[in-house]
């Protein structure tokens, strides 16, 4: 397993390597063969996916040499298959692996004495597929992929595991502190709460949402292929957050509903969550509540669109600091200020759109304590998704309806109350 390869092989597998590679960015398929072709990187980095799998001329001391490489198939009950093929790394940590797997997903695996990482990699694409770059991340992306699919999770996609395994998870779950199956548990009631509300409180084409994660996903891998520099990792992490969160949207969910979607998603994760490790609980939270936030600040964008440019792009700049402050947060009590600034900006912007004080807006909000407190006690003693989906929407109707009684029977006070009845929502 250490032996070192050939120079002869390094050099026809590093030729192998390019000639494949550009098969992939070309579109088109490798020929001479119908199996399913794996190009990739090993490395034995164990930080996050946007700290750095850098290229290096002659690589570096993060890269895997002649490590083997073999593929699994994964089937929709998340039973693992292994293919029974196999190739090495090149000096670069590079490889080739041709497969016969035929599944929509497949895991590759990469072993070398005790050294073991993993990558899930979506195979849907024509010609070499480009897996991203083996860490710990993946690794633990990979175990949660696999546990969401044995628990029957259909609504959790490759995008979504993706999105909300973190370096914090990934390095619990590589001590043994937590469990794939309880982050998949987790990530599963959160998705579930999104799309049963989506569906259930406005238009949505569940199958385009799903289609839009998934190309999201394969976009995400292939930039996160070879040696990614971390600049590039980095964007490639906010593209793939970005669609994630907007997936409902471009499955024709109306963007006030997706914001309340999102919020409850991320209510059922706080409420289903308590034990887990610390850690892991605060790491799959904050990237709930960039989810909320990013549907909350565009459903305040376009409710002001139509009405002020202006109010749009100040409701814009404060949504691009919530999200900011979220992500240097650290505690429950960081994550709390961070909104509280947020619904003070729009209180405000509310306030200039009205043309009345910040206090009138202040005191309307004041008048949703009872609504508030009837949504706490709805969610401490909800035990299963739909009790938290119909607490929410409830507290919507409620809200908006004493903020508009509270606002005054105008138009521009209807269009006040969507908008706090949204942002007031915690």
């Amino acid at each position: 397993m250490r032996t070192s390869i050939t120079s002869i092989a390094r050099m026809t597998l590093g030729l192998a390597f390019v000639v494949l590679a550009a098969a992939c960015d070309s579109g088109g398929t490798s020929a001479g063969t119908d199996d399913l072709r794996v190009s990739g990187v090993v490395t034995d980095d164990t930080a996050s996916k946007s700290g750095s799998v850098a290229a290096k001329s002659g690589g570096s001391a993060g890269e895997v040499e002649d490590a083997a490489v073999t593929g699994s198939e994964v089937d929709d009950n998340g039973t693992v298959r292994p293919t029974g093929d196999e190739t090495r790394t090149n000096e670069r940590g590079e490889y080739l692996l041709e497969s016969s797997a035929s599944t929509d997903f497949m895991i590759v695996t990469a072993t070398r004495g005790d050294f073991a990482s993993r990558v899930l990699v979506d195979t849907r694409v024509q010609g070499t597929v480009r897996a991203a770059s083996m860490t710990d991340e993946t690794s633990a992306e990979a175990d949660v992929f696999v546990e969401s699919r044995r628990q029957g999770e259909a609504t959790v996609t490759a995008a979504d595991v993706a999105a909300y395994v973190t370096s914090e998870v990934a390095t619990e779950l590589r001590s043994g502190t937590e469990t794939a199956a309880r982050v998949a548990v987790a990530i599963g009631s959160a998705e579930r709460a999104r799309r049963t509300y989506a569906s259930e409180n406005g238009s949505v084409d569940d199958e385009k949402t799903r289609r839009e994660e998934e190309e999201a996903y394969r976009e995400y891998q292939a930039s996160m292929s070879g040696h990614a520099s971390a600049s590039a990792a980095s964007a490639a992490r906010a593209r793939l957050e970005s669609r994630v969160a907007a997936s409902l949207s471009v499955g024709g969910t109306h963007v006030r509903v997706r914001a309340e979607a999102d919020e409850t998603a991320r209510a059922a994760l706080v409420a289903f969550t308590a034990n887990l490790e610390a850690r892991v609980r605060f790491a799959l939270r904050r990237q709930a509540e960039l989810n909320a936030a990013a549907s909350a600040s565009a459903a305040v964008e376009a409710a002001l669109r139509a009405e002020s440019q202006a109010r749009a792009d100040a409701a814009a700049a404060a949504g691009a600091r919530l999200r900011a402050a979220i992500r240097v947060g650290e505690g429950d009590a960081a994550l709390a200020q961070a909104w509280a600034e947020f619904r003070s900006d729009i209180r405000g912007i509310v306030a200039a759109q009205l043309g009345i004080p910040t206090t009138t807006v202040s005191a309307a909000v004041t008048a949703l304590a009872t609504v508030d407190a009837a949504l706490e006690i709805a969610l401490q003693g909800s035990t299963t998704v739909d009790a938290i989906v119909d607490a929410k929407a409830e507290y919507y109707s409620q809200a908006e309806s004493r903020l508009k009684t509270a606002l005054g029977a105008t138009a521009q006070a209807d269009l006040g109350a969507s908008i706090l009845a949204v942002v007031e929502a915690r």
